[in-house]
């Protein structure tokens, strides 16, 4: 007489939980089908298994697939393009980079030195106003479409908003051969704009940021204030001596303030953005 198989109970457990592999789950459902004693099992498993958190384990295995795609370029690429895929942050982000770009160039009519005072002082604002920018409704919808996106909300907003302060930051650089500023020297604008762009991005990942923008730009102008009192009139801008940004310890506090900035917004990367209005 043939004796009767039945599915082992850790294998039943795992099957309820969602765990089993791909070879072990064909063989369970087909075994499942014809066999009562072993359904009879597996609702006994099923209902101690938290439903929520095994949902919550499909739904996530479900995000981070659609996210990653089948090449390991997709996923990178496909928030790119969903990145600069809206016209009005379009928009804003070609006005706020061609008003740096201009302002310079303006400034630039004068004497060099000029050129570098107006880049200090406006260039780190650019990229701070641009990723607060992104996470505003009035200036792109995506707030109110993310609950319906495959995307997980928290990476497209955050992509986004690097999008548009990179695009700031390389309008400052493009205008730097402009100015008094050697590359090295560049670290004195560049550095603050992309440690508070950075720290933007990452306070929008929990709560509205535009009280923390209106502060990060007011306490820059205070520091290229003190910059500018602290030189005679006539050798503003010629260097970038003085300013507090030039000490290699304030550099290396941005550069610090920006890892742990792009690591929090890694880490929120799958939750839900502060989507507010500009008004």
């Amino acid at each position: 007489m043939r004796q009767e198989w039945h599915i082992d109970s850790d294998d039943l457990a795992g099957y309820a939980a969602g765990n089993t592999g791909p070879v072990m789950l064909s063989s369970i459902e087909s075994h499942l089908v014809a066999c009562e004693a072993c359904r009879t099992a597996l609702a006994d498993h099923v209902n101690g298994v938290d439903r929520e958190a095994a949902d919550d384990r499909v739904w996530a295995g479900i995000v981070d697939r659609v996210d990653r795609g089948k090449r390991p370029y997709t996923r990178s690429s496909r928030l790119f393009l969903v990145s600069i895929s809206s016209p009005p942050l379009a928009l804003a982000t070609t006005l706020l980079a061609g008003l740096l770009i201009g302002f310079v160039c303006l400034a630039r009519l004068g004497e060099a030195r000029y050129a570098t005072t107006v880049l200090v002082s406006i260039g780190p604002l650019v990229p701070l106003i641009g990723a607060r920018l992104a996470f505003s409704q009035s200036i792109d919808p995506a707030g109110s479409m993310a609950t319906a996106s495959p995307l997980a909300a928290g990476r497209v907003a955050s992509t986004r908003a690097m999008v548009v302060a990179t695009i700031a930051c390389l309008a400052g650089i493009l205008v730097s051969p402009l100015t008094t500023m050697s590359a090295a020297d560049s670290m004195v604008w560049l550095l603050p704009a992309v440690a508070v762009s950075a720290a933007i991005v990452a306070i929008s990942t929990y709560v509205d940021s535009t009280i923390p923008t209106v502060a990060f730009a007011g306490g820059w102008l205070l520091v290229v204030g003190a910059w500018l009192t602290g030189v005679p009139r006539g050798l503003r801008g010629v260097s970038t001596d003085g300013i507090a940004s030039h000490r290699p310890a304030v550099q290396l506090t941005l550069l610090l303030a920006t890892v742990v900035a792009v690591a929090v917004c890694i880490v929120r990367r799958d939750s839900s953005p502060s989507w507010r209005s500009v008004a």
